[in-house]
């Protein structure tokens, strides 16, 4: 996976992190050595409007890199839980990273550099699996293998299950594997094919 700032370019290579500067080509490599606080990096995302890259380990633990250091956000990786800590996905959002998680959605305030929410989105709060999330049009997106939540990004209370609802009218019930906003338009990966979301909610 990659990631990119102004001036590097960000990289996971089996679990390790380093980045490569877009003006010499230099390359930086990161471990517990230069300030990182755990070992396998599993996914990373850069959020252009703090400047922060947002590090995800294997076992849930959280890193923030900034041009002052790092900061670590232990808070996912001591909780105590027996589903999967693996992070599918970051959306950024303003100054917020949604995160797809095998249970639901972390929300992370980017510049208070902390864990804000925890949103738990199946039937009667139950757990989902949240493949990716995407936002469209003030609507935030949240895609499982076999639905596609809704709910308003502005919503103070995103929290409860009741403020979101399934999207209606997709194509086909299941295999769904991503879902991403492309020019003010939903684009919806399914089975190996693309589909695109029309002015009148076909697709």
């Amino acid at each position: 996976q990659i990631a990119q700032s102004d001036n590097k370019i960000y990289a996971i290579s089996d679990g390790a992190l380093f980045s490569v500067d877009k003006l010499d080509g230099n390359m930086e490599f990161y471990s517990k050595l230069s300030g990182l606080n755990d070992a396998t990096v599993s996914r990373i995302g850069y959020n252009t409007i703090d400047k922060l890259l947002l590090i995800i380990y294997n076992d849930g633990n959280i890193d923030i890199l900034s041009s002052g250091g790092v900061t670590n956000l232990p808070d996912f990786y001591n909780i105590q839980m027996s589903s999967s800590k693996t992070v599918n996905q970051i959306q950024f959002y303003e100054n917020k990273a949604y995160l797809s998680c095998n249970f639901g959605i972390i929300v992370l305030n980017m510049q208070k550099k902390e864990v804000t929410d925890t949103y738990y989105i199946g039937p009667n709060a139950s757990e989902v699996k949240i493949l990716n999330t995407t936002i469209n049009n003030g609507t935030i997106y949240a895609l499982t293998a076999s639905t596609l939540f809704q709910a308003s990004i502005t919503d103070p209370q995103l929290d409860n299950y009741a403020n979101w609802s399934a999207t209606t009218g997709l194509p086909g019930s299941g295999n769904f594997q991503k879902i991403a906003s492309f020019g003010g338009q939903l684009i919806l990966l399914r089975g190996g094919d693309l589909y695109k979301q029309e002015t009148n909610n076909s697709w």
